[in-house]
């Protein structure tokens, strides 16, 4: 499936106004790609998850050519922890329920790194250290495998990016060997890149290896349609989104996706808007255009009002935390110079849908506009003595 081209943010006044109109491309995108969806699943394609970092330079659906809303992708800084109440949960929630549906699932544990080693373009949270990220991804693949040890319909593969060229790099079951998808010839057979994805996933079922051929494949086609042969270098992001759903203004260094998956919650957020100010800083990108915080809640069940009406109370909460750990908290005085040109933007996702719902009227956590909160009596407080119970 041919990717329909994003919105020129350069084309638009503000950078809110360029978010908007991806929303509502991604959305009719979503919904003209719903055939395509369906053929995927018709030949027995799965859904693929996708573990990776938040970096605006890392698409891996668009990498491997695939129909838009085919992917799971769970942004984060760093290594994910499936031990994380939240996190592991999840992640364990949505791939029993498309083992269930299709009788198996693929999880990609990934890493990214710069192949032409530019200096200050690997991944941030490891210092651009690549062995670091190696080191990273080799405890969240042990845990992952952990979790997934008994169930041969879960395969877990560690799988590189090269943010340069968008070129996936595989790594073996045992860690032995790795090679690049543009290592495997201009146009590698499909007899081939099956031989070798046995070679090295033996724990594999032929459906794991269908699958992954066909990733391979789609990437190599990807590499070759490349002009100039280089997808991206330098981070040019200006917009981080926060949340979960929010795709439709993302696109290859325009945004960061900040899943809300760390233990430490607002700590990937900050991270983002370093970076993005590493970009004023050097000219990357506009200074004249504000950046843009976008918070959103994944609605998953968008006919319940009381989960649409919780998405709306999350969506207001991550963005009034995020600004608090952002500019008020001690130590956070580094980023204070962001706050004059930063524009913010909140909503829920209609997951049914794929479409992100602005709504400005949305109730803020922090407000007291709260439905009835005017007409609620003033309660009388219990009394204390002494700071001690009541009954003391």
């Amino acid at each position: 499936m041919k990717h329909m081209a994003k919105p020129n943010p350069d084309n638009f006044q503000t950078t809110r106004e360029f978010a908007l109109a991806s929303f509502e491309q991604y959305a009719k995108t979503y919904e003209q790609g719903h055939l395509s969806r369906r053929h995927w699943e018709e030949y027995n394609h799965v859904r693929v998850f996708f573990l990776g970092c938040m970096d605006g330079r890392h698409d891996f659906e668009r990498v491997c050519k695939l129909p838009t809303g085919t992917v799971r992708t769970y942004g984060m800084r760093g290594a994910f922890n499936l031990g994380s109440p939240w996190f592991g949960h999840l992640l364990v929630s949505d791939v029993e329920r498309d083992v269930v549906k299709h009788g198996y699932a693929l999880v990609i544990e990934s890493f990214h790194f710069s192949k032409c080693n530019n200096a200050g373009l690997g991944c941030k949270a490891y210092g651009h250290d690549l062995t670091a990220a190696r080191e990273g991804i080799n405890l969240q693949l042990a845990q992952s495998r952990f979790v997934w040890q008994q169930e041969a319909r879960v395969l877990v593969v560690a799988w590189g990016y090269d943010t340069d060229k968008g070129d996936i790099y595989m790594v073996s079951e045992d860690g032995s060997k790795g090679t690049y998808v543009s290592e495997l010839g201009i146009e590698p057979s499909e007899a081939s890149v099956r031989a070798l994805l046995k070679q090295y996933y033996p724990s594999a079922t032929e459906k794991h290896v269908k699958e992954m051929a066909y990733l391979i494949l789609r990437n190599s086609e990807y590499i070759r349609e490349l002009k100039d042969g280089v997808q991206t270098v330098d981070h040019t992001e200006r917009i981080v989104i926060f949340g979960r759903g929010a795709l439709g203004v993302f696109d290859i260094n325009t945004a960061f996706r900040v899943g809300p998956f760390s233990d430490d919650l607002f700590a990937p957020l900050g991270t983002a808007m370093g970076i993005i100010k590493q970009n004023l800083e050097a000219g990357r990108i506009p200074s004249d255009r504000e950046i843009l915080l976008i918070t959103a809640a994944l609605c998953e069940d968008p006919h319940n009002g009381p989960h649409v009406r919780q998405c709306q109370l999350k969506a207001g909460h991550f963005k009034h935390a995020g600004l608090e750990y952002l500019f008020g908290a001690p130590g956070a005085t580094k980023l204070n110079e962001l706050q004059e040109s930063l524009q913010t933007l909140k909503g829920k996702v209609d997951v049914l849908a794929g479409y992100f719902e602005p709504d400005m009227k949305f109730i803020e956590v922090c407000d007291e506009d709260l439905p009835n909160a005017h007409l609620l009596p003033k309660w009388p407080l219990p009394k204390v003595a002494n700071g001690k119970r009541p009954d003391c």
